[in-house]
């Protein structure tokens, strides 16, 4: 019988030797909190992903992370910009680690703040992978293998690198899946608190409630035969005790804060506000094609045919042809081995499994569901189960000969794909269509310039973020009289007057605007570009 693990009781049955963790306490066998200055294996895993995220930041960006960037660089600390219901937290960890940054003397920008932020973020959620791989599966080789499968997958290296909320949200829900977890005592104050904290940065979290009583209600038959399952309801309590009164009291404050700024509005419509084409769908084809599509979307991503080839690109395909090719030789060599050769073997008891899996199932579960039926085509919303399909993975049985060789191929495969022809390319400005325009078109909006807009949206964002020197002017319905006057101000101070197009639709549609455009649209020197994604207008004054 092995010694007990973590203070507490032993759960694992017989355990392989190769390549898993000796009996003594994991955490120290596998590095883990080891003393002296040795790092573990799963704090170089994270640091490698960190230093990747960071060496490679997105210039693909979210167009959700650049309003978050723009809303922190205009707000001058005001509540109503900085307290989105949406993610109460995320923006207001960002001013002040922005306000710090410029504070301390740099010239940099809130977005690429919150992409380092981020970074940091799914560097740490990297190391809790391992960990909870590590203490589920005893075997220190495949929690570094997953735990690098997690970190370059398609979906979580692409807004690892990115300015998002859903990064550090994953990161505390992964925290209080830890504390839930068998073979350690269960700590419910602390699950909670990571929740609750999850909750406030994203709230897409609050679906992760079921996850954590599956894994209070049922606690597996300890070694003295006693089932701990008896104490859950009382584990339950105390999660719930700590993580809605937390969440709540937050929201209540915020709502407070804002409420003067939002017109009165409820508190139920505020907590609850989305985007105009947020909605549900119950297309079952349709969404039952986005849900497939979506899930494997999280491993691998990119296309191949927007890949511009250089040196690095075709090094990545190499590797990636070479991995590919030792997959199916490992496949063949398994084929030609014995039935006892190849028996699958399993650390786990029943129990054990069932423990470490029933969470797992249910945090998968209940966001495929509501996923289904909201917004099934935004991929990006699944990174909330991309965590436990991981885990879940990590315990199928592997055959034991060779199991550690295709867990490090299959990593390979994911990740050099995903660099090749998602994440390198991406990195670079020219990716951005939108991100490249703004950039060349600097000199047409010198100091001063104006720019009047009707309706935003994310081109808009993006272009106005980075030609942060032209004041941008919205005006939703604007009138002949308004552009007048504004023309002949701009006129009198020697400034360039522009109409974005959706200032330029506006106008047309009002009274005498359609004549005024006419008479006063420079187009040999306006700005149009359009593309099957994007269709840009900038249309200058005379």
């Amino acid at each position: 019988m092995p010694p007990p693990l973590w203070n507490g009781h032993s759960l694992l049955t017989r355990m392989p030797r190769e390549s898993s963790i000796p009996a003594a306490p994991p955490e120290s066998a596998a590095g883990m909190d080891s003393p002296g200055p040795r790092l573990s294996s799963g704090a170089w895993v994270a640091l490698v992903a960190l230093g990747v995220y960071l060496l490679l930041p997105t210039r693909d960006f979210y167009w959700d992370g650049v309003g978050f960037a723009q809303a922190i660089e205009t707000s001058h600390g005001s509540p109503d910009t900085l307290l989105h219901p949406n993610h109460l937290l995320y923006n207001l960890m960002g001013y002040a680690a922005w306000r710090v940054a410029v504070t301390a003397g740099m010239a940099i920008r809130a977005l690429y703040v919150l992409q380092a932020l981020n970074g940091l973020f799914a560097a740490a959620s990297v190391y809790l992978v391992w960990r909870i791989v590590a203490e589920l599966t005893q075997s220190a080789r495949r929690s570094v293998w997953f735990a690098l499968l997690f970190a370059f997958a398609a979906q979580w290296w692409r807004f690892a690198a990115d300015a998002n909320a859903y990064v550090p949200s994953i990161f505390f829900l992964l925290l209080s899946f830890r504390f839930l977890l068998p073979p350690r005592h269960p700590r419910p104050w602390a699950a909670g608190l990571a929740h609750s904290a999850a909750m406030l940065f994203h709230q897409l979290a609050f679906f992760f409630f079921p996850v954590a009583i599956a894994g209070f209600l049922y606690r597996p038959r300890l070694k003295n035969g006693e089932n701990a399952s008896r104490g859950g309801v009382s584990l339950v309590a105390k999660y719930c005790a700590i993580s809605i009164p937390i969440t709540a009291a937050a929201y209540l404050g915020a709502y407070a804060l804002v409420r003067p700024y939002i017109g009165g509005r409820h508190f139920w419509d505020w907590i609850t506000v989305r985007s105009e084409d947020a909605s549900f769908t119950f297309e079952l084809a349709r969404n039952l094609r986005y849900a497939v599509r979506g899930t494997l979307r999280l491993f691998f991503g990119g296309r191949v045919n927007q890949v511009q080839p250089d040196i690095v690109v075709v090094a990545g395909m190499l590797a990636f042809g070479t991995s590919l090719a030792l997959v199916v030789r490992y496949f063949v060599r398994v084929r030609r081995l014995s039935a006892g050769e190849c028996a699958k073997t399993s650390p786990y008891s029943f129990y054990t499994w069932l423990a470490v899996s029933l969470p797992g199932f249910v945090w998968i579960l209940i966001y495929m569901v509501f996923l289904f039926i909201w917004l099934p085509q935004n991929t990006f919303y699944r990174l909330f189960y991309w965590a436990p399909l991981v885990f879940l993975l990590s315990t199928l049985p592997f055959r034991r000969e060779h199991r550690v060789q295709l867990l490090a191929l299959l990593a390979a495969i994911v990740c050099f794909w995903n660099f090749t022809v998602s994440i390198y390319p991406h990195s670079k400005t020219g990716a951005n269509e939108v991100l490249t325009f703004a950039l060349q078109h600097r000199q047409d909006w010198p100091q001063g310039s104006l720019i009047l807009y009707g309706n935003s949206h994310s081109d808009l964002w993006l272009i106005s973020y980075f030609n942060p020197q032209a004041s941008w002017i919205n005006i939703p319905s604007p009138q002949r009289d308004q552009v007048e006057n504004l023309r002949q101000e701009a006129a009198r101070n020697g400034q360039s007057f522009w109409l974005e197009g959706t200032g330029y639709d506006s106008l047309a549609a009002a009274p005498g605007g359609q004549s005024w455009l006419e008479e006063h649209i420079d187009r040999p020197h306006s700005l149009l570009y359009t593309t099957p994604a994007h269709r840009i207008r900038y249309y200058r004054i005379k």
